[in-house]
Parts: structure tokens; C-alpha cells; sequence
């Protein structure tokens, strides 16, 4: 099996991906969660990198 991260990237299709779970996931917890709010964060992010088709960077 391939690992799309195996060179410190994550492909667009793969953070739209991440990126829509993470919404899923945290969607019924409270709005104040430092948690969700990091989560929604980085789903945000994630969302971007895949608008403009660029992998996203693994540090």
C-alpha cells in the first residue's frame, strides 16, 4: 500500500479528505472546545491547500 505522506507531503485530494472528517468529527462538540477549534482550524487549512491544488507540507 502507498503512503501519500511517506515524503512529508499530504495530497490535495487527501487533505479534502482529512479535512471534511475533521468537521464530522467535531460538528456536535461545544463551540468554546480548544479542540474543535484547532480542528477546524487545520480543516480550513487543509480545504485551502486543496482549492489550490498544492500538497500540503508535513514538519
Amino acid at each position: 500500500m502507498e503512503q501519500p505522506d511517506s515524503d512529508g507531503y499530504l495530497p490535495p485530494d487527501v487533505c479534502q479528505t482529512v479535512a471534511a472528517r475533521l468537521r464530522q468529527l467535531v460538528h456536535d462538540w461545544p463551540d468554546d472546545d480548544i479542540v474543535k477549534k484547532n480542528a477546524l482550524y487545520l480543516a480550513k487549512g487543509m480545504e485551502l491547500v486543496h482549492q489550490q491544488n498544492e500538497p500540503l507540507g508535513l514538519i
